[in-house]
């Protein structure tokens, strides 16, 4: 998108009176949020009387992925979780051994019927393939997207599609396929190398797709996708999560060319939770009005249920302060501000931050606070309780003091319990830096290329506290493909952190495999090749 025409939206949204704006958008977080244009947008719209939600982008799951929109402290930016249901236990049968095979169907392929016919390996299958009229492409994952073999193998004549995974672990994602019109299934890497085994014994074996409806799964998950803070200035982001992961939405068929359309699709992104706020948002100010912003935002934000904190995955740069909860926000009389809390980077000195509790209520509200981690390194509340009077604040501080702590990450909730019943959730984060590189976090890569032709990452390495370090500095090599490095750069202080590797791609078409490596941190970059 052009940001021009963003801001001169933001401008008509706000000259026209709307309530809340939903921005489904953003481009990788590479800047400092203060120093672009559209925050000062953002802001001016908020100080206007207009509640903006920003969708916290779909880079995830390395830390400090949050994209420039969804980064920007005023907006209630919106990370996705799962859905409570997939669709339920497709199956790719052997039918003549009665073998079965635990699947996930495609974006385009939940409850379709069931479809018979031998397989043959089709490879990546992200070019043209020959071979497979009348038959199911047997594909692996990897180098190129999901729609584009399906395409690929549509061109060839496939009856269907079966992907098998290219890590060991199951993935639990939902293919999106877009306009592609083939049904398919995804398999495990196991399961995928055992069909291919059965098929160069067994090359006209007839298999069986089985489709279904959806059943329920566990949705406290953070959808693989979903942008990590913390941000560029150490905040928490996002504020909170909704559901963004295989969502139903219409499809009238239009866009994607695809006149035989059942009319819905699974979709997922962070484009899908970000509206499901905007959407309670504008239930809760039509519900409530005449509160600030400010009001709101804290209203639908700490009034989010929580993720449990005893897991090993929990993270507030994850989930902020936990999953949208409309039926909280719309009773609760409690609000907090700031609605979460950033000690930033910790060196083990005595820090303090203050939060206000305030009530909106018509009678005096008491409050119990408890403090929620699984961490060693534990910040103390000044107080475990208060009262607040009808329609006044009180405030509270939350304090670190603890001597030389381990590098990484520390971060919990602080749990509101008020005499009424309302419950508010407001997280916490720091962060302990280190000089030992952890992970390389790309922002921002091409997936193909021309032949012959450069391309360009962004990355940047990471400790274990996210924070971005520039020694040792990072390299990068060609592995195959017949790429060359031709430049590695660090940005300079406007982009914090970030490396910008300049590369050819081989002469053929083909996959270019580079690896970024720092210390003991590494990273594979793929790259097709095409002309």
């Amino acid at each position: 998108f052009r940001t021009d025409t963003i801001l001169q939206a933001i401008d008509d949204a706000v000259k026209d009176g709307m309530d809340v704006i939903n921005m489904s958008l953003g481009a990788p977080g590479v800047t400092l949020t203060e120093d672009e244009i559209i925050t000062v947008a953002i802001n001016r719209a908020v100080e206007a009387g207009v509640i903006v939600v920003t969708a916290a982008g779909n880079a995830g799951p390395d830390p400090v992925t949050v994209g420039d929109t969804g980064a920007v402290t005023n907006a209630i930016s919106v990370g996705s979780s799962d859905n409570d249901r997939v669709p339920a236990s497709p199956q790719l049968v052997i039918p003549a051994t009665s073998t079965t095979f635990t699947a996930s169907a495609a974006s385009n392929s939940a409850g379709a019927p069931q479809i018979r016919g031998s397989l043959r390996d089709a490879g990546l299958a992200c070019g043209p393939v020959t071979g497979l009229e009348g038959r199911i492409a047997l594909i692996q994952r990897g180098d190129c997207t999901f729609e584009t073999k399906f395409q690929n193998a549509a061109g060839a004549g496939a009856l269907a599609v079966v992907v098998y995974n290219n890590q060991a672990e199951p993935a639990r994602i939902t293919m999106e396929v877009g306009a592609a019109r083939l049904q398919g299934l995804l398999v495990s890497q196991g399961d995928g190398e055992s069909v291919k085994q059965r098929l160069a014994a067994e090359p006209e074996l007839e298999f069986l797709m089985l489709f279904s409806d959806f059943a329920p799964i566990d949705p406290d998950v953070v959808s693989d996708f979903s942008g990590r803070g913390p941000t560029l200035n150490l905040e928490i982001k996002p504020d909170l999560v909704a559901v963004g992961g295989a969502v139903i939405t219409a499809d009238s068929g239009t866009e994607t060319n695809r006149p035989e359309t059942s009319g819905y699709v699974l979709s997922a992104g962070t484009s899908l939770s970000a509206p499901a706020v905007a959407g309670a948002a504008a239930v809760l100010k039509a519900a409530r009005p005449g509160l600030r912003v400010s009001q709101y935002r804290s209203l639908l934000i700490n009034s989010a249920t929580r993720f449990p904190v005893n897991r090993e995955d929990f993270q507030v740069q994850q989930t902020g302060a936990g999953m949208l909860n409309l039926p909280g926000a719309l009773t609760t009389n409690t609000t907090i501000s700031p609605v979460s809390i950033s000690f930033g980077e910790y060196r083990g000195q005595s820090i303090s931050r203050q939060f206000t509790i305030s009530n909106l209520g018509r009678s005096a509200e008491s409050y119990t606070l408890t403090l929620l981690t699984a961490d060693t390194l534990r910040p103390r509340i000044s107080g475990s309780t208060l009262t607040v009077e009808s329609g006044d604040s009180a405030s509270l501080t939350l304090q670190l003091d603890i001597p030389n702590p381990a590098a990484g990450q520390y971060q919990g909730i602080i749990e509101i319990a008020g005499s009424s019943g309302s419950l508010s959730r407001v997280p916490y984060w720091a962060g302990v830096r280190s000089s030992t590189p952890s992970r390389i976090s790309v922002a921002g890569q091409p997936f193909t290329a021309n032949t012959g032709g450069t391309a360009q990452i962004l990355f940047r390495v990471l400790d274990s506290g996210a924070f971005y370090l520039l020694e040792p500095a990072a390299e990068i090599t060609a592995v195959s493909g017949g790429g060359a490095v031709v430049s590695v750069n660090q940005l300079g202080a406007q982009y914090p952190g970030l490396y910008l590797a300049r590369v050819r791609l081989g002469p053929e078409p083909g996959v270019n495999v580079f690896r970024i490596h720092a210390a003991g941190a590494e990273r594979e970059v793929r790259i097709r090749g095409e002309r």
